[in-house]
Order: C-alpha cells, then structure tokens, then sequence
C-alpha cells in the first residue's frame, strides 16, 4: 500500500513531467502556425514557391480559403489542449479546486476580451488592427503563460495576500 507522503511525490513528479509537454506543445503549436503561414502564402502568391516544411504536408493540396479555416479550427484545438493539459498539471501538483477556477476565469476572461477586440473591428472598420489584437490575445491562451501565472500565484499564496492601504 502506498502512503499519502508517496502518492504526493509521485503525483508532483508526474506534474513536472508534463510541464514538458505542455512547453513542447507551446513549440510545436508554434512551427504549426509559422509553417501554415508560409503555405498560405504560397497559396496566395504561387511563384514564390512553397517553402512550408513537413509539418503541415497534410494540408498542402488545401485552398488558402480552407487553410484559413483549418487555422481557426487549430485554434480551438491548441486553447482546449492548454487548458486541459494546464488544468491537470495545476490538479496533480496543488490537488484543490481553486487552481482550477483560476485557470478557468483567466481563459474565459481573454477568450471574451479576444472577441470583443475581433467583434470592435466591424464596429470601427479597422477590422485588421482588431484581428491582430485579437490573435495575439488567443495566442497567450495557446501557451504555457496562463498556468505559469496561476501556478506561481498559488505556489506562493498570492492569492490570499492582502494589501493594507492607510488611510
């Protein structure tokens, strides 16, 4: 039978573990989005050749109009992967709740900020600047970042600090 003491060596082991996943899938989350780039481009522009690499070869006979789609479908994906991958590693290591709920008002908080960034562009016009607001919003939650700011505020009970003001 296996004590408490062990099982919780073992679980924060298996945490830090998967904290390798999570930053290997930040990269290749990373060299899947630069290479549909660059296929893309050579879907709207031909005679620059392809120079995507091996990475995205299953989507190489795709229109850029599909390639688009697939982006945004990749997207949700890599956000529901991080979450999830997050949500475990934050489980494992702190094995409370409220870790969890961080991380989930940090996703759901820039996933509604992204789309009223997305949303404002029809609103003023300049759809293209809201875009790139908005893409760079949804990448944060394509990444490592979110658990390492919940993870270092729970690791250090920054949470439960209070800050005194004189009055």
């Amino acid at each position: 039978m296996v004590n408490r003491k062990t099982l919780n060596i073992v679980l924060k082991v298996i945490a830090i573990l998967l904290v390798a996943v999570l930053v290997k899938l930040g990269f290749y989350r990373e060299d899947f989005f630069v290479e549909m780039n660059k296929l893309i481009g050579f879907k709207e522009n031909p005679e620059v050749g392809n120079w995507a690499s091996e990475i995205v070869a299953d989507y190489y006979d795709l229109t850029a109009a599909e390639l688009y789609e697939v982006k945004w479908k990749m997207t949700i994906y890599f956000s529901i992967y991080f979450y999830l991958l997050s949500a475990l590693i934050l489980f494992l290591f702190f094995r409370e709740r409220k870790p969890l709920l961080y991380l989930l008002f940090f996703y759901l908080g820039i996933f509604i900020l992204s789309a009223i960034s997305y949303g404002s562009g029809f609103v003023t016009g300049n759809k293209e600047g809201a875009y790139l607001v908005a893409r760079r919003l949804m990448g944060l939650l394509q990444s490592p970042y979110p658990f390492m700011l919940i993870f270092v505020l729970v690791l250090f009970k920054l949470d439960k600090m209070q800050v005194k003001m004189k009055e």
